[in-house]
Formats: C-alpha cells, structure tokens, sequence
C-alpha cells in the first residue's frame, strides 16, 4: 500500500476513534500460522545469504518465527588419513546415575546426574554405530538390583508403564521386589533402545541380554540400613573399531584452472546425513587478493535427482515429526542448536538444495539452513 494513501487513512481512523492500521502487521499476519503446525511461507525469489529473512511466523503454541538463508556446500579439503579407535565403554548406574520414585519402574532422565549418564550410553553407542559399528555389538547384557527395602503399592507407576495392574498382580513381597529389579532394567534398556533408533535408525534392543535381577529383600544388616542398593549394570560386549579418519591439512595454495574443473561436493540430505558428490567448481569473480568459488552440476547430472529442489515465491509450509515440508516435498530435519534453552526455543535444520537456474552451464547448489527460533523484539 502506498505510504501516504495508508498516512491518510490512519489519520481519518484516528479521528473517529478507530485503531490504526499496521502495513507491517498486516505483512506478518499473512505468513502467519496461528500456532500450528503449517501454513504459508515466503521463499521470495531472490537467494539470501544473511539469514536473518523472517518466512513465516506465530509457528506453534511457543509463537516460534522461521528464518532462512545460504552459503556454499563444503567441498571435501585435501587430507590425510589417520587411524582412530572407538571403543564402547559398559556402565554401572548407582546412586544419583539411577534416579526412580519409590516403587516406580520408569526411569528419571531428564536432570541431574541421571539425564548425564543417560546422555553418555547414548552418545557412545550412536558414536560407535555411526562409524559402522552396529554389527560388531555382540551383545548388550542388562541386569538390574533392587535392595532389602519393603515393596509398596504406594504411588507406583505400573499401569502407566504398560502392565494389567501394580506389580502386574503379584502380592508376594519377595516376588514384588523381584519385579522392581527386573523390569527397571528392562524399562532402562528400552528407553535407550529407542532413543539410540531415533538418532541412528538402528534397533539395538536385538543384542540385548537380560539377566534375572539381583533381590536383596528379606536380608538384615546388623548395623542397620538397608542390604544392597539399586543398581543397574549396563555391559556393552563390543570389540574396538579402527575407521579411517580424515584429518584436514593445510597446503600450498597453486594456481588452479578458472574454468569448470571437477570437485567433491558434500550433500547434506533432507534427514541430515551427508553424502559426496562429484560436481563442478568454477570460479566467477578473480581478484588479486580473493577467488570467488562456486559448486554445481551440469543440468543431466543424475546426482540432481537425488538433492532438494528449493521453491521460491510464496509456498505452503508444515512441520511434521521435526521435518519441514515445503509444498508437500520434505526439505530437512530440525535439531536444536546452541542457542536452544528450555525458555527460549532455537532449532535448525540445513540441507544442500537447487533452484533449478543454470550458470555458466551449471546448475548451482548451495547449502540452505532454515531456523526456527523467536524473532528479535517480535519483528519480521
């Protein structure tokens, strides 16, 4: 709208006591999702690379925005390669380690100690399955504890859990704090499973290895106390893995051709795993002090198939299962990043895309990264 003709307007609602109309406001609103989980998002038609371009907002019930923005795919730099070795450490939780409510068969593992050493199973197994490890598990051996203290009905989660009834019907207090100790392990053990599946895809509770769970109940300690402790042993049965790893060198920089010379381009794919490429780099802009460097394909290059094509204009948008949609196509999956807290929500997501224009006979690829965070002082 024109400036002055929104100026005259405003000053004639003001006079009659009517609120003022907000160009800007009315910009936002239309990419707008009202707090759900799709809606319009403008891709514009122009490439940015500042990231800081707001495309849609009021994105769920955190009133969350979306920003995008660009730069160049990483190419592969010359390296050298070294030898590391992964091992799969195995763990003992007590104490602060292994946190449940009295009675209770569902872990605590989202603070203190607990969510720490919960954290460091998880990491080490994705780690050793992420470097081809997966089949190398020989076995995952799972054996839980419980100590002399007297089973209750009391406040136990058990329904909750999954079973027909507390203690799933057992009234005998030894056979009721053998099912403490069994079955926390088991609940441990798939909540580790499942968490290691979402980061790798890979079902670890296969190698699992449950032994019947040590019960102290019934035992007397003559200076009082309890007899043993809950506890949980966490035994990873994995050999060491030796993977190559390329180690970045620094090297005398040469003269190189200007025109399209063939390259490494690493893809980043919409789940966010990486693959390489053999594209074409050429340079577009040579100076005395700087080289402008860009990455692509030729337009039949059957690696075109396999990498997002990014829309422009204004497009439809959703969020599914932390994968952004943009018209119907999955573009790339959302991770919270650094700036993530409780209190203020910040996530990521990044994938190597084309918009389908040729340069130079070349059909240039870029690495798009699109944040989901609050905006500035609530502006677009």
């Amino acid at each position: 709208m024109n400036k002055n003709i929104l100026n005259e307007i405003n000053r004639y609602r003001e006079i009659m006591g009517l609120p003022l109309l907000n160009e800007k406001k009315d910009k936002i609103n239309k990419y707008s999702w009202d707090e759900g989980g799709s809606g319009n998002v403008n891709l514009g038609n122009d490439d940015v690379t500042a990231g800081n371009l707001s495309i849609a907002n009021n994105i769920g019930s955190a009133n969350l925005s979306l920003f995008y923005g660009s730069f160049q795919p990483t190419v592969q730099p010359v390296s050298k390669t070294e030898t590391k070795v992964i091992t799969m450490p195995s763990f003992t939780l007590v104490g602060g380690k292994l946190n449940y409510n009295d009675n209770c068969v569902l872990p605590i593992v989202n603070v203190g100690e607990a969510k720490e050493e919960f954290d460091k199973i998880v990491n080490s197994l994705v780690n050793y399955i992420n470097n081809g490890g997966f089949e190398k598990i020989e076995s995952i051996t799972i054996q839980g504890s419980a100590d002399s203290g007297k089973p209750s009905t009391s406040g136990n989660d058990h329904v909750e859990a999954g079973y027909n009834s507390p203690f799933n019907g057992e009234t005998d207090l030894y056979k009721m704090n053998q099912f403490l100790a069994d079955e926390r392990a088991k609940k441990y053990g798939l909540l580790v499973s499942n968490t290691v599946k979402e980061a790798t895809g890979k079902d670890i509770s296969s190698k699992y290895k449950y032994l019947k769970g040590e019960n102290f109940y019934g035992q007397s300690n003559p200076e009082g106390g309890r007899v043993g402790e809950r506890k949980i042993d966490f035994i990873v049965n994995a050999p060491e893995l030796k993977v190559a790893d390329k180690v970045e060198t620094s090297s005398t920089i040469t003269p190189v051709d200007e025109n399209h010379k063939s390259t490494t381009i690493v893809i980043i794919k919409p789940d966010g795993t990486t693959t390489e490429k053999q594209g074409i780099q050429f340079i577009t802009q040579s100076g005395a002090s700087s080289k402008n460097r860009v990455q692509g394909f030729y337009p039949n290059d059957e690696s075109l198939s396999e990498i997002v094509e990014i829309p422009t204009g204004v497009v439809e948008g959703e969020i599914v299962n932390n994968m952004l949609r943009l018209n119907g196509k999955d573009i790339c999956s959302f991770y919270s990043n650094k700036q993530h807290t409780e209190n203020n929500p910040s996530y990521t997501c990044k994938v190597t895309g084309h918009r389908g224009v040729e340069r130079d006979g070349i059909i240039l690829v870029k690495d798009y990264f699109f944040n989901l965070k609050r905006p500035i002082n609530d502006e677009i």
